[in-house]
């Protein structure tokens, strides 16, 4: 009997992974056979606590991920591939904020200590057997920076146009290199790192670097419904919308408010 393979899909964030998600859950069943499937509704709220332990890099929130990623983990299937996504746990998303307010410009370690942590936590559980894998999303620098500078657009106060957002970016910013770094500090403990770009004819979308992974033959992902692109970000003209009213010095509620209204009606009018 071959070991259980368990596939981590740790990152990162832009990367095409609400699409990748959402595919996966629409496709579970006939994907069963394959491999039990768990994303973020069903992760409880390890994502949310490796979030907080990238913006605060202290022992506390590193143990409160722990903690929470052990909950998790316990209630997990006894047989069968297991995939599991989050983009949560590469950490806090660059172009957020840090604790000292700066904008955050690269992948800090996190990354690389919350890896560690979800493999010492499944080898707690599950010891010798099983075949852990992780998986990196990555994504050409130019439209990864242009898909976050819209998503701190959307949620957040940011000032800053296209330009002056990606100047504050190292030139030698490199989701690639980050998720090498990771590989490196894993070793050996098998890291795959997949291109956004290469899955962009693909009929299953970014889902097809999982399925490609876990085994899933040809002929059976033929048979899936395509997958639906998600979360494809704001025209042009909401973008500068958002930058205007970000501007304008508005609370935080009110700022809320009128971006909720305007992605109503571009929901709307599609």
């Amino acid at each position: 009997m071959s070991t259980r393979r368990i596939l981590i899909h740790a990152g990162f964030y832009k990367t095409g992974t609400t699409s990748l998600q959402a595919q996966l859950a629409r496709v579970q069943q006939d994907l069963s056979p394959y491999f039990h499937y768990f994303g973020p509704n069903k992760l409880r709220d390890t994502g949310a606590l490796a979030r907080e332990f990238g913006r605060h890099l202290t022992e506390d929130s590193r143990r409160a991920f722990r903690r929470g990623f052990g909950r998790f983990v316990a209630d997990l299937p006894e047989d069968g591939n297991i995939v599991i996504s989050r983009e949560n746990y590469a950490g806090i998303m660059p172009g957020h904020r840090g604790l000292d307010g700066e904008i955050l410009t690269d992948i800090n370690p996190a990354a690389r200590m919350l890896a560690r942590d979800i493999r010492a936590g499944l080898e707690r559980r599950f010891g010798n057997d099983m075949d852990l894998q992780f998986l990196y999303s990555v994504r050409d620098r130019d439209s990864w920076l242009r898909s976050v500078h819209g998503h701190q657009l959307r949620s957040t106060h940011l000032r800053d146009d296209l330009m002056r957002f990606s100047d504050l970016f190292p030139t030698n910013f490199d989701l690639r290199k980050d998720a090498e770094k990771i590989a490196k500090a894993l070793a050996p403990t098998p890291v795959h790192i997949r291109a956004l770009e290469d899955y962009a004819d693909h009929r299953q979308g970014p889902a097809a670097m999982i399925l490609d992974l876990m085994g899933v033959p040809a002929d059976v992902m033929a048979s899936l419904p395509p997958a639906e692109p998600q979360n494809t970000g704001q025209s042009e003209d909401l973008r500068r919308v958002f930058l205007q009213l970000n501007r304008k010095g508005l609370s935080r509620d009110a700022l809320k408010a009128q971006k909720a209204a305007l992605l109503e009606q571009q929901q709307d009018s599609d």
